[in-house]
């Protein structure tokens, strides 16, 4: 989810992946369900073996600011991710893969 995945892949070797909302939803305009899209992130991490996950200053600035707020509390709130880093804006989450299905 880090706004320059390139750059992510680059310095930390790890493969990057961007959540990238349904677009029936968009095109819908069902705001929920574009929010629901990263707050039950859980399935989609673990069908890609998601181990760590990267929120930048810039990510989620199209949405409204309590929609913001939403995702990001839900990606910090879920027992799964752990912060490991946080400077700048930036957080780094690792996520627990021992809990995989289990959510």
């Amino acid at each position: 989810m880090a706004e320059n995945d390139t750059f992510f892949h680059l310095y930390t070797q790890m493969p990057s992946l961007r959540v990238c909302p349904n677009t029936v939803s968009l095109y819908k305009q069902d705001r929920a369900a574009v929010v629901r899209e990263y707050t039950d992130i859980d399935p989609l991490m673990d069908f890609f073996a998601v181990t760590h996950l990267v929120i930048a200053r810039g990510d989620f600035q199209g949405y409204d600011p309590p929609e913001r707020a939403m995702i990001v509390r839900g990606l910090m709130e879920n027992p799964r991710h752990k912060v490991i880093y946080r400077s700048g804006g930036h957080t780094v989450l690792q996520v627990d893969r021992g809990a995989a299905g289990k959510s």
